[in-house]
């Protein structure tokens, strides 16, 4: 079991460094998450990281994304409202009309086309479909499992190499800390993880942190910043897990549907910039933060990617939210009615 997880680390960090030396985007994240991938491959069942350490990372990636929460912040978000819903019910139909197309021409049947494109989470969408009569667990894991993988790769190299002209620095806002002002925020980060997840909300070592932590930031405590080492190790830990959580040599057939994941990510990818461009001209906002702010990827990525290009990172993180909270909180009961809501027998 030790020498599992010490070679899971060593491999986690090796990708961070190889992926780093290629100058790829979120290479603490991206490199872990392959090393992890390709080392589940080479070694079947030698993969071990704990989910304490994912959550412990996610609770400073949550917290680095709840510090730009200002009053001010707070409210022009709450002003945004109607917008964020219009851009979540744009990309939510542009899916739907993806997955009716993938349902033409593969054959699937439509809840599993429908199930298997919606950007929703992989976890979610994969028990939405063990309680849809018609649906194919195994597709629907297979399909969201890559376009997973292919928005994780390709939104923040679009990001950093396209719509923010190469910047690839790591903000100064992250390169130290006070440790002494630091003790009030980490109890609140770490007491709104264990209550996010004691409530069952969705991603809660995430949400949970950023929750915690802008009412702080609102009310004017100061909030530290995270030290460099302690963002990568957060990342690394992360990237690691979502790694090691990807199996596709347990799951038979998945290159018979990878072309048809592919397009469907490409076209929900192109619509999405089409968003972000209108919604850049709406709120203003740079494109890179409009782009990060509708596209179909986790928040965590999106907004490490915001972090690193220098994009509104409060705008990012409340579209994100937004769509994250619709998508597993209320699209499913709508997903049920039109599918056939009864469980499988």
């Amino acid at each position: 079991m030790l020498t599992n997880f010490l070679v899971t680390l060593a491999a986690g960090v090796a990708g961070g460094l190889l992926f780093h030396s290629l100058h790829s985007p979120l290479p603490w994240l991206l490199g872990p998450l392959a090393a992890a991938i390709l080392l589940g491959r080479l070694k079947p069942g030698g993969v071990l990281w704990p989910e304490g350490l994912r959550n412990t990372g996610l609770l400073v990636l949550g917290y680095i994304m709840g510090r730009p929460f200002t009053a001010e912040v707070g409210l022009f978000i709450l002003s945004q409202l109607p917008l964020m819903l219009a851009m979540t019910a744009l990309l939510i139909i542009a899916s739907l009309a993806a997955a009716l197309i993938t349902h033409r021409q593969t054959g699937l049947s439509l809840a599993t086309s429908v199930l298997a494109t919606v950007p929703g989470g992989l976890s979610q969408m994969v028990v939405l479909s063990e309680e849809i009569a018609g649906a194919d667990v195994a597709v629907v894991t297979i399909m969201q499992t890559i376009r997973m993988l292919a928005v994780v790769f390709t939104v923040p190299f679009l990001t950093i190499h396209g719509l923010a002209a190469g910047s690839a620095a790591a903000p100064a806002a992250v390169s130290a800390a006070d440790p002494a002002a630091a003790l009030p925020y980490a109890a609140a980060v770490i007491a709104g993880g264990l209550l996010a997840a004691r409530l069952g909300f969705p991603t809660p070592y995430l949400l949970g942190p950023v929750l915690a932590t802008a009412p702080l930031v609102i009310a004017g405590l100061p909030a530290p910043a995270v030290p460099l080492p302690l963002l990568t190790a957060a990342q690394i830990a992360v990237g690691i897990y979502m790694g090691s959580n990807i199996d596709f040599a347990g799951i038979a057939g998945w290159r018979k549907i990878l072309g048809a994941t592919l397009l469907n990510v490409a076209s929900l990818l192109l619509v999405a910039l089409l968003i972000g461009y209108c919604l850049a001209a709406a709120i203003p906002a740079s494109l890179a933060s409009a782009f990060l702010s509708t596209a179909p990827g986790g928040m965590a990525e999106m907004g490490l990617t915001a972090i690193l290009v220098g994009a509104d990172v409060s705008v990012v993180v409340g579209y994100q939210l937004f769509r994250l909270l619709f998508i597993l909180l209320i699209l499913p009961y709508i997903l049920r009615h039109w599918l056939g809501g009864g469980k499988k027998a």
